[in-house]
């Protein structure tokens, strides 16, 4: 696996990388990066298979990184802060550990990281859009004008309402029309 290692202070880089030449010693360190300014910059450009991550950096908070580059890859949070856990599980995060970590702890959120790797971790974007393509919705309903059923473009339909046996459907024009549909049909259309 390939890891980037993004903390601002150069002893606890240090002894992460030390840890991971203990813990992972195929493991590939491509880069240290100790600021969110030189972390977006080089995301940009290049890839890693795994990245571990401390939350205050010199410049702002990791979270900030993920608001100017799309991460795709398993992140593991490396802080002294335990306040920062769901904010960070929602940000791709695999694990949450805190500092002074331990060999058996680093261990479990490799094992963790490589289980997910190379799996595309769906991002927002990804999952609005699925489910975008999931919605559909009805395009017309039919409303009663009298004795027929004429359809009628929802998008021209202000709003639905029911009073006391009926459902109607107010249009842009003023116009009110007795629907076909009950309330729960329509909230489930």
């Amino acid at each position: 696996m390939n890891a980037i290692i993004i903390e601002d202070e150069y002893l606890a880089a240090a002894e992460l990388e030390r840890l991971l030449g203990e813990v992972a010693p195929s493991m590939t360190i491509l880069t240290k990066l100790d600021s969110v300014s030189e972390s977006v910059k080089w995301l940009r450009k290049n890839k890693a298979d795994v990245i571990f991550m401390d939350i205050h950096l010199g410049d702002g908070q990791s979270f900030d990184i993920f608001e100017q580059v799309e991460i795709t890859v398993p992140v593991i949070f490396i802080t002294a802060c335990d306040e920062y856990a769901l904010k960070a599980f929602k940000s791709n995060g695999v694990d949450y550990l805190l500092k002074p970590i331990d060999n058996e702890s680093l261990s479990a959120a490799i094992k963790k990281a490589e289980s997910i790797a190379g799996k595309n971790v769906p991002s927002k974007s990804n999952i609005d859009a699925a489910i975008g393509e999931l919605r559909s919705y009805r395009e017309r309903i039919l409303i009663w004008k009298g004795e027929d059923l004429i359809p009628v473009n929802v998008n021209d339909i202000l709003y639905f309402y029911f009073d006391q046996r009926h459902v109607y459907a107010k249009s842009t024009d003023g116009d009110i029309h007795s629907v076909q549909f009950t309330m729960h049909e329509l909230e489930s259309e």
